[in-house]
C-alpha cells in the first residue's frame, strides 16, 4: 500500500507512461508498483485494480471516457473525403427549356449558374455503331473505324475492351498484345462514341460498350471489376454494395455503381440491371440483323440524359417549361428513381424559364473573355486548339493591407470563379490557370486548396498538378466533345476565324426569347424586328411559317424586317402601336409593282430567288433563275406583315 499512496500527487494514467519512456531513454529496468502495472494490462484484468487509493467511482467515469470517445471521433477522419464533413451538399436546381430548334438545361447550385447544356442536333456521345475498321496502325497502336459518319472514327488499343486470357506477362502497354493481333482490316466490330469530332478529328470510339442505368452502369469490356462512385463515402455502405455487385454482376461484365445506389436494396439494383442486360441483349440481337457502318442504338437525347444522369437526392427540384416534354420525363424518372419523381415539375408561367431566374444575362456573359470577379479583379479565359488559359488580374481591385495580401486576395476569388467557369463553359483537355504571384508558400497553398475544393462539384474527371513558386497551375479535364462555345459559335467572317460571333440561328433563337420576354413584361401592341438578313431568313421561315409560329407563341403580331448594314449579332427589337406601325413599318400590298434586289437562289424551291426591298423579304418565281445583285421588276401576288410571293413582271418603276 505504501507503493499506491505515491502517484496521487500525479495524473492516474501519465506516470506509467512517463516511466516507460524514461525506461527506454535511460536504458535501465524500472520496477514498477503493482497497481500501475494493473492498469496496463489487457481490460479482462483491470477490475482487480478497484482496491487503489483513488476512489472507485473516479475510476469508473474515467475509463468509459478515455477510451470509446477517442475511437468514436477517428472514424470520420478515416472516411471523410476531401470535402470536410461540415460542408452540406449544394442545394442544386435543374431547369430544362425546351424549343422548337434546340434545348438547353441549366443547372443551379446554391442559386448560381454552374452548368449550361445546349442541344440542337440528335447526340453522338453514347451511341453504339456497328462499323467496319478501315485502317490498323501498329505504329499508333489504333484503328479507324467507319460508321457511317463521314470521318472514320478513331479507336486506340487503350479504350478496346481485352479479355484478361489475351494478355501478356511481357506484353506492351500493361501486357496488351499488338493491336494488329486483335483486329484485321475489314472486320465489323460494336463500337460506342465516348467523344465527338473536335475540328477536322473525327469521334473518338471504344469496344467496351457501356449501358448506363438509374443505378448501375453495366460494361461489356469482357472483364469482371466493380466500381463505385467516389461521392459515396461510408465505407459500410461501399463494403454492402461492393458485395451486392459481386453477387449479381454477370460473367465477363464489369459494373459500376453510380451515386444514387447508396441505400438501395439488393432488390433495387437487381431490377435496374436487368434493365441494362434486356438492353444489352436487345443491341446484340439487332447487331446480328444489320450490315456495317449502321447505328445499332442512339442514346438519349439532353432532356432525359440529365433526368437520367443528374436527378439525385441533392437535386430540389427539376423544372421543365415543356407539357410533353415533362411528361415523359416524369415517365422516365418514375421508372429509374421513383422516389425523385415529386420533384419533377411543370413550369406554366407566362414570364420564359430562365427570365424568371434571370439567366439570359449570365449567358450573355459566357460569350465574353473577361469574367469580373466581386472584389474588382478579372480572370480572362482564352480557348486554342492545343489548351484553355485562364489569366487573374488584380482589375480595379487595390486592397487596403499590403501588395501581398491583394494578391492573395483576388487570387483566393479567381480560384472559386475558375473552377465555377471550367463547368459553366465546359472547358476540357490541358488547362493552364495563372494566377498572381505570391511570395509565401502558405498562400500559394491556400489559393490552390481553394481551387480544388471547388473543382470537387465537377462531374467531369480532373486532374490537377500542384502549384507552381509562380502561381501557376496545370490540369486536365475529361473532354467529351465540343466546349459550350464552339456548341453555339462560329467562326468570325469579318476576322478569317481569329475570331468567333454567334451563328444567325443562336441569333434568332435570342431574338425569339427577347420577344416572349418582352410580350410578358410589356403591354406593346406588336414588335418590330430588325435584324441582319441571315438571321431574318430564320425567323422568317419558308413561306413566314416560322413568323407565324412565334407569333403564336408570343400572341402579338410580329414585322420581320433585314438591314445588310447590321453585325449578324445586332437585334434592334421596338415595340410598337397599331396608330404608329403605318408611318414606321413598311409594307407591300397585292398587286404592287416593284423592283427587287435578288439576295440568292430559293435553296428550297427551283426557279425561284430570295430577293429584298426595304428590308422586307420576298419569294419570287423566276422562269430561267438569278444571279445575287440582279434587280428585277416583279409584282406582289401575296404578302403578310413579314414576307411576300411575287413573280416577274415588266415595266415596274418602284
Amino acid at each position: 500500500m505504501a507503493d499506491q499512496q505515491k502517484p496521487p500527487s500525479l495524473p492516474r494514467p501519465a506516470r506509467p507512461r512517463t516511466a516507460r519512456a524514461r525506461a527506454k531513454i535511460t536504458g535501465t529496468k524500472q520496477p514498477r508498483p503493482r497497481a500501475q502495472k494493473a492498469r496496463r494490462s489487457p481490460p479482462a484484468p483491470r477490475a482487480k485494480t478497484a482496491p487503489l487509493s483513488q476512489p472507485p467511482r473516479a475510476r469508473r467515469t474515467r475509463q468509459p471516457t478515455r477510451r470509446p470517445p477517442r475511437g468514436r471521433a477517428a472514424r470520420p477522419q478515416r472516411t471523410t473525403p476531401t470535402t470536410p464533413a461540415s460542408t452540406p451538399r449544394p442545394t442544386k436546381e435543374i431547369l430544362i427549356n425546351v424549343a422548337d430548334l434546340e434545348s438547353r438545361v441549366a443547372v443551379l447550385e446554391d442559386g448560381r449558374l454552374v452548368e449550361l447544356h445546349v442541344e440542337r442536333e440528335a447526340p453522338l456521345v453514347g451511341n453504339i455503331y456497328k462499323g467496319k475498321v478501315q485502317n490498323v496502325l501498329p505504329g499508333m497502336d489504333a484503328a479507324f473505324v467507319d460508321i457511317g459518319m463521314g470521318k472514320n472514327a478513331f479507336l486506340p488499343i487503350s479504350d478496346m475492351a481485352i479479355p484478361k486470357h489475351t494478355r501478356t506477362r511481357h506484353g506492351r502497354h500493361g501486357g496488351l498484345p499488338s493491336i494488329d493481333q486483335l483486329l484485321d482490316e475489314g472486320a465489323e466490330i460494336l463500337v460506342q462514341v465516348i467523344r465527338s469530332g473536335i475540328a477536322s478529328k473525327g469521334p473518338r470510339v471504344s469496344t467496351r460498350l457501356a449501358l448506363p442505368g438509374g443505378y448501375l452502369v453495366l460494361l461489356d469490356d469482357g472483364q469482371h471489376h466493380i466500381g463505385i462512385s467516389r461521392k459515396i463515402e461510408g465505407q459500410k455502405e461501399r463494403e454492402r454494395l461492393r458485395q451486392i455487385a459481386h453477387e449479381i454482376c454477370p460473367a465477363n461484365r464489369s459494373l459500376i455503381i453510380r451515386t444514387e445506389a447508396e441505400s438501395r436494396s439488393r432488390r433495387e439494383l437487381a431490377k435496374d440491371l436487368s434493365f441494362l442486360v434486356e438492353l444489352g441483349t436487345r443491341i446484340d440481337q439487332r447487331a446480328t440483323k444489320v450490315k456495317a457502318p449502321a447505328q445499332i442504338h442512339q442514346d438519349l437525347t439532353l432532356v432525359y440524359r440529365v433526368l437520367r444522369d443528374q436527378l439525385g437526392r441533392d437535386v430540389k427540384q427539376v423544372l421543365i417549361d415543356s407539357q410533353t416534354v415533362y411528361e415523359n420525363g416524369l415517365e422516365l424518372v418514375e421508372m429509374i428513381s421513383p422516389a425523385l419523381a415529386n420533384r419533377v415539375k411543370a413550369y406554366s408561367e407566362q414570364l420564359p424559364l430562365f427570365s424568371a431566374f434571370n439567366l439570359e444575362d449570365e449567358i450573355e456573359r459566357l460569350f465574353k473573355r473577361r469574367v469580373w470577379l466581386p472584389g474588382g479583379g478579372h480572370i480572362t479565359i482564352d480557348e486554342t486548339e492545343a489548351l484553355a488559359a485562364i489569366d487573374v488580374n488584380t482589375g480595379r481591385y487595390t486592397g487596403a493591407v499590403d501588395l501581398e495580401e491583394t494578391v492573395f486576395q483576388t487570387n483566393l476569388q479567381a480560384a472559386e470563379e475558375a473552377a465555377r467557369q471550367l463547368r459553366l463553359r465546359d472547358l476540357g483537355g490541358l488547362i493552364i490557370v495563372d494566377f498572381i504571384d505570391m511570395e509565401r508558400a502558405k498562400n500559394r497553398r491556400e489559393v490552390y486548396d481553394a481551387f480544388t475544393h471547388g473543382l470537387q462539384r465537377d462531374r467531369a474527371r480532373c486532374k490537377v498538378l500542384a502549384i507552381s513558386e509562380l502561381g501557376m497551375v496545370e490540369m486536365t479535364r475529361k473532354r467529351t466533345g465540343a466546349t459550350l462555345l464552339e456548341e453555339i459559335t462560329e467562326p468570325c467572317p469579318y476576322c478569317s476565324g481569329f475570331g468567333r460571333v454567334r451563328t444567325p440561328q443562336t441569333i434568332a433563337l435570342q431574338v425569339e426569347r427577347r420577344l416572349r420576354q418582352e410580350a410578358a413584361q410589356t403591354s406593346a401592341q406588336a414588335f418590330l424586328v430588325q435584324v441582319h438578313p441571315r438571321v431574318a431568313r430564320l425567323l422568317i421561315g419558308f413561306e413566314g411559317e416560322r413568323a407565324e409560329r412565334i407569333e403564336g407563341s408570343v400572341g402579338r403580331p410580329i414585322y420581320v424586317r433585314m438591314d445588310p448594314a447590321f453585325h449578324i449579332e445586332q437585334i434592334m427589337l421596338e415595340p410598337v402601336t397599331y396608330p404608329a406601325i403605318e408611318p414606321s413599318v413598311w409594307m407591300p400590298r397585292d398587286g404592287d409593282r416593284l423592283t427587287v434586289e435578288v439576295l440568292e437562289p430559293d435553296p428550297l424551291v427551283t426557279n425561284h430567288a430570295l430577293a429584298r426591298v426595304n428590308g422586307f423579304l420576298l419569294e419570287v418565281k423566276t422562269d430561267t433563275g438569278a444571279e445575287p445583285g440582279q434587280h428585277l421588276p416583279i409584282q406582289i401576288t401575296a404578302a403578310n406583315r413579314s414576307f411576300a410571293r411575287a413573280r416577274l413582271a415588266d415595266g415596274a418603276t418602284r
